[in-house]
């Protein structure tokens, strides 16, 4: 069975024998060096502990976001594309090929974390091999992420000639310490965890460290599948956008299993965590998308077209999340339990946005912030149709800051009735807010229909060669 060729390619560049010889010594001789100092092995065990973290978190992430960016840099991508490589074999032999020397310096410092762990007698073989797995998938978690966004950023600039990388790695990282914010569970980085705590979660109770370990390895497998998804969009395979809805309802899911049994059997804290993470879920994908009018018009075309059977396979991402929005906030506000909804958490998660002044749940609040959201959806669009910005999403990411932000809060302070027309103020949403918010999106709507079907003068190269034909 012959390896696959982007991956083969990787180790031969990554995997030289001097270097390998090089990481062997290094790690060797530090820990010699530890061990000499300090016969408990706690010293050895610190400095082992933060090297794995450096190597494997901080310059894996590194080397795996610039898996693709080195590419486009260099101007091979394009070659890279036109090979006969599929869309996973891609994925997998950047995501493991371009850190493969990252880990093999990771695996090392591991062993001597594993012997340290051990031998200084703080922990079981069985309790140190668990975190060591716990860390491993951390790691695929943060190269995964940090590939998958770097795709982003090269299908939102289809013609840059350069890729950032530091900002790829950022989110990587990111993505990793969001997992410890997670109730229960998630890669937590500190040495003093104690995970011989219990997790419950739908009822079954286990420890924290299998929980954790199984939490980090699913997320980490949803990590590669969306880097994969995401370079089959980018090597123009036709698909249907359902994993980003998925992993939305994936994620459901996940936060409802901590939920207590008596909140857990109802639907309508089901639709409202739904609710929030599908808002969330459809901002990130706003913004992650290619919102060039040319993709818009060319889905149009096709919807209109004699292909229009296919018109679905172009859809956004953005698209399928919101229609999951719309779903839960029609079950919230067709649900007879919004009114039993009072102040306090559910869970770990604080919900006093969810109140209106009567302490009940506002179905005016959850109207109009779906609505809201819609016109922001339409806002960012409008901005890509008719700015001239080169970065038109980063223009309406401003805009919406500053509404959000200093505007917002200005006039909750001088008028706050005009405030809950701008935005689903919580406590003062009315009837009047949800027209405000429904009338911003049908203008906005209209305009985006007319920026995706004027027409557009061709470039001056194609416009003169056209005059000369004529001529």
């Amino acid at each position: 069975m012959s390896l696959n060729p982007e991956f083969r390619r990787n180790l031969w560049t990554e995997l030289r024998p001097h270097r390998l010889l090089v990481m062997l010594i290094v790690v060797g001789l530090v820990a010699a060096l530890l061990i000499s100092i300090d016969k408990s092995y706690e010293m050895l065990r610190y400095v082992a502990l933060v090297g794995f973290y450096g190597v494997v978190y901080i310059w894996g992430s590194r080397r795996a976001a610039a898996a693709v960016s080195d590419e486009v840099n260099a101007r091979t991508w394009e070659m890279q594309r036109m090979t006969a490589l599929g869309a996973w074999q891609m994925t997998w032999g950047k995501l493991f090929g371009s850190t493969a020397f990252v880990w093999y310096g990771g695996l090392l410092v591991l062993a001597v974390l594993l012997f340290a762990s051990v031998a200084g007698g703080g922990r079981s073989l069985d309790a140190a091999l668990a975190d060591a797995g716990l860390k491993l998938a951390g790691g695929v978690l943060v190269h995964a992420v940090a590939i998958a966004v770097s795709l982003v950023l090269l299908a939102k600039r289809p013609r840059s000639q350069t890729l950032p990388v530091t900002f790829s790695q950022m989110i990587g990282l990111a993505a990793v310490l969001a997992m410890e914010n997670l109730p229960q569970a998630g890669l937590v980085l500190l040495p003093n965890l104690n995970l011989s705590g219990t997790a419950v979660w739908y009822g079954y109770a286990g420890t924290t460290q299998s929980f954790a370990l199984a939490s980090v390895v699913v997320f980490a497998l949803w990590a590669v599948f969306g880097a994969y998804r995401l370079m089959r969009a980018e090597l123009q395979f036709e698909g249907l956008p359902w994993g980003w809805p998925l992993f939305t309802l994936f994620s459901v899911a996940y936060i409802c299993g901590f939920l207590p049994p008596e909140m857990a059997a109802r639907l309508d804290f089901w639709l409202l965590i739904g609710f929030t993470l599908s808002a969330l879920a459809t901002y990130i994908a706003i913004f992650a998308e290619n919102n060039g009018v040319l993709r818009y018009r060319a889905l149009l075309a096709t919807a209109e077209g004699e292909r229009s059977g296919r018109a679905h396979h172009r859809l956004p991402r953005w698209l399928p999340v919101y229609l999951l929005l719309v779903v839960c906030t029609l079950g919230l506000l067709a649900s007879g339990g919004l009114s039993s909804f009072s102040f306090g958490t559910v869970g770990a998660v604080a919900l006093p946005y969810f109140y209106a002044e009567t302490g009940g749940l506002s179905r005016f609040w959850i109207g109009a912030l779906t609505l809201f959201a819609l016109r922001d959806i339409f806002f960012v669009l409008a901005v890509n149709g008719f700015s001239r910005s080169r970065k038109p999403d980063l223009t309406a990411f401003v805009y919406l800051l500053l509404l959000y932000g200093p505007v917002v809060w200005l006039l909750l302070r001088l008028a706050p009735e005009v405030s809950s027309l701008l935005i689903a103020v919580p406590g003062q949403a009315s009837a009047l807010s949800l027209a405000s918010a429904a009338v911003q999106a049908v203008v906005l709507g209209v305009l985006l229909i007319r920026a995706w079907r004027r027409p557009v003068a061709p470039p001056p190269v194609e416009r003169r060669a056209a005059e000369f034909q004529v001529g």
